[in-house]
């Protein structure tokens, strides 16, 4: 098993979206941390997606408002 991993679960039983595993030496290179951070918001947008029913608008506001509030408090109310 991986030490760092995110497994994204959504949609219809459950379905796998995304998975993204990074490792210790990947903070190493700013290019890797870049990609990995490209992936995991990849990934929560098509859980956002999903749960506003595929209205792009509703999407990016929510992702919006997450990113936001994560910002300000470090989570995601």
């Amino acid at each position: 098993m991986h030490t760092h991993s995110l497994l994204l679960h959504g949609g219809e039983h459950l379905g796998l979206f995304h998975g993204v595993v990074w490792t210790d030496s990947d903070a190493a290179s700013l290019e890797c941390t870049k990609h990995k951070i490209s992936e995991l918001l990849g990934a929560c947008y098509q859980l956002a997606e999903g749960h506003c029913g595929g209205n792009r608008k509703q999407t990016d506001e929510l992702v919006d408002r997450l990113i936001d509030n994560w910002q300000r408090t470090g989570t995601v109310e």
